[in-house]
């Protein structure tokens, strides 16, 4: 259903859409190992279509509009940081690269990493994110603001 308020915008209280803001905790990715991103409570979660803190599960066809951000740190400078955001029709990857980011003065390399993309998904499609660190550990910051995950319905 449909709200309209007395100046005649409108609101869809059950469209899909969701935000994660944050892990459930500082996430250490082993080397060249795939770990699925356990996000925090969502924010909000209209049709609640988030489960199990990993995944969103479309409820109808559509097309869907996704954000993610990750914020690590603790690599090598030479290290390769790809984050995927998997779904049911196939995977978009982001690389971070952290040769060229800076450090805090103490060594200490740190990386941003934000992708949006739009999916084509039908009733029951998938999508979830995983990062991989390789050739060293990495932490990928938990805190809200730093990490977090979005998507909606769009059309």
């Amino acid at each position: 259903y449909m709200v309209f308020d007395e100046a005649g915008a409108v609101t869809k209280p059950l469209q899909p859409a969701f935000l994660c803001n944050g892990l459930t905790g500082p996430l250490t990715t082993s080397t060249g190992w795939g770990t699925i991103t356990t996000w925090n409570t969502p924010t909000f979660d209209q049709n609640s279509d988030f489960a199990s803190g990993t995944t969103f599960t479309a409820p109808v066809t559509g097309k869907y509009f996704f954000q993610v951000q990750f914020q690590a740190s603790g690599h090598a400078q030479d290290a390769d940081l790809e984050y995927d955001m998997i779904t049911s029709n196939g995977a978009f990857t982001m690389y971070a690269d952290v040769a060229v980011r800076n450090s805090d003065g103490v060594g200490t390399q740190y990386s941003n990493t934000a992708k949006s993309v739009i999916c084509d998904m039908d009733a029951s499609d998938t999508v979830y994110l995983s990062q991989i660190c390789n050739p060293a550990n990495s932490t990928i910051a938990s805190g809200a603001g730093a990490t977090f995950f979005s998507g909606m319905l769009m059309a």
